[in-house]
């Protein structure tokens, strides 16, 4: 791989005798990993066609080759999340806790979100923010193919949605937008934009963002700090400039998962203890690169300075004047109808409407605005008075169903379900239920008369 004349002597600086390993380990394939949804999937992943799993030494962590993607029913239904490897070890190298509060700052597509839910459970809450619209678009999408119920979703930049929160959370994770150096075997195309310039621009936004993050960081409480590059200005260098600039804060030691691979120890900068950071090299590791680093707010007063809204960033769009609100009458007995035909049972559920949709929020008090999603969408309202679902429901609560069809990988009816295709069954009584696919579910259906009606969304179908 042909790397900038700045960039390789750079790396040979920071790498010395390790360089050669490094530029070598460039020009080799790089390694395609798979998280194993728990949420969903409580047994073994099966096999499909066409995959080819590998334990990595992390739990419920794969290495595979293939189609694990795309048209792969088991990711259809969110059985599991591609991510990088090396993207994983920030969050399994953290001390949460079941129960815990945590904000997931720059969270677009989605991978350590998920993360996240898993490790607080169904007790702890995730909100998960990205600034640009498009890519919020993307993570709303995955929190809902993956079924987690204990998410809000926002659309904001951090200077305005963090003091909203404030000293709210017991760990924020910012996984900085960077320059990318980590990622240059995945993705070539990033050589070609990388210039000391750019990772300056990178460093004095990264420095923002973190002032912003301090804000929701409870008195106690983590700050989680990631990037993709190995860059000592955006790295070691950011983390010893946000500490200068507030006190409160002191890196900690991590404990980076068995089976990672050899991670080194940060680059000593300035007198503070970034050799207590971690940064994964692809000749070290079995993924891409990446740098990461604990901090812990103590419990001092120090105030934090104020940071200055970004003028050029677009104001998100707020929610409706009314909020979260209660449900009206006719809401609530739409929704208490199909809860009961889709359960089988008179459960209650926590329930709230956020711009004219019902969701199940555990969270009334949520800052509304930015926010699109508090909780697992139910659906809304129709005219004539009945509910009308929503996929997030079917992922997140379809194991729950009264009527549930579990089809194979290579059953010829799952394949005409994912085109959006109906079909006749005499086995399946009248009312609301899930396609399963090894026990997760993929989507919703409604069967009448004999017929099973697609409600797979357009969106998704294959």
């Amino acid at each position: 791989m042909k790397l900038p004349n700045d960039y390789e002597a750079r790396m040979r600086e920071l790498l010395g005798d390790d360089a050669e390993a490094y530029f070598a380990a460039l020009d080799s394939e790089p390694v395609r990993a798979m998280r194993i949804n728990r949420t969903k999937l409580t047994g073994d992943i099966p096999e499909t066609e066409g995959v080819s799993l590998t334990e990595s030494g992390i739990p419920d962590v794969y290495l595979f080759d293939g189609a694990a993607g795309g048209r792969n029913p088991l990711h259809h239904c969110g059985a599991y999340y591609i991510q990088e490897l090396s993207a994983m070890f920030p969050v399994l190298s953290a001390p949460i806790e079941k129960g815990w509060r945590v904000l997931d700052l720059c969270a677009a597509p989605g991978g350590k979100t998920g993360q996240l839910a898993a490790a607080v459970g169904e007790d702890g809450f995730v909100v998960t923010n990205e600034y640009s619209a498009k890519r919020a678009k993307v993570l709303l999408g995955n929190v809902e193919r993956m079924g987690y119920k204990n998410c809000a979703v926002y659309n904001s930049s951090p200077d305005r949605l963090c003091p909203s929160f404030s000293g709210a959370f017991d760990l924020v994770l910012v996984d900085a937008p960077c320059s990318g150096e980590g990622m240059f075997r995945k993705e070539p195309d990033a050589v070609q934009d990388w210039s000391i310039e750019n990772s300056s621009g990178c460093a004095a936004r990264q420095l923002e963002i973190m002032r912003s993050a301090a804000m929701a960081v409870k008195p106690g409480g983590y700050l989680l700090y990631s990037t993709c590059t190995f860059s000592p200005a955006e790295d070691e260098g950011l983390i010893t400039s946000f500490i200068e600039s507030d006190p409160r804060f002191s890196l900690v030691s991590v404990a980076p998962p068995t089976g990672a691979g050899e991670l080194l120890p940060g680059i000593p900068y300035d007198g503070c203890a970034t050799e207590l950071c971690r940064r994964a090299y692809p000749h070290k590791v079995r993924g891409e690169g990446q740098f990461f680093g604990l901090l812990k707010r103590d419990d001092s007063p120090v105030t934090v300075a104020k940071t200055t809204p970004d003028k050029k960033s677009p104001r998100e769009k707020s929610s409706p004047k009314t909020g979260i609100r209660d449900l009206t009458k006719d809401e609530r007995t739409a929704a208490t109808s199909f809860l009961r035909d889709f359960f089988g049972d008179g459960r209650e559920l926590p329930l709230c409407v956020l711009g004219g949709d019902i969701f199940i929020c555990t969270d009334k008090e949520l800052p509304t605005d930015g926010l699109l999603a508090c909780g697992v969408r139910l659906g809304e309202l129709a005219r004539d008075g009945r509910l009308v679902p929503h996929h997030h429901f079917f992922s997140a609560y379809g194991n729950g169903a009264r009527l549930k069809l579990d089809l194979s990988p290579d059953d010829p009816l799952l394949e005409k379900y994912l085109h959006g295709e109906g079909f006749p069954t005499d086995d399946l009584p009248t009312g609301w239920g899930v396609i399963t696919v090894c026990g997760c579910a993929v989507g919703g259906f409604r069967v009448a008369g004999g017929y099973l009606k697609n409600h797979y969304p357009k969106g998704l179908r294959s």
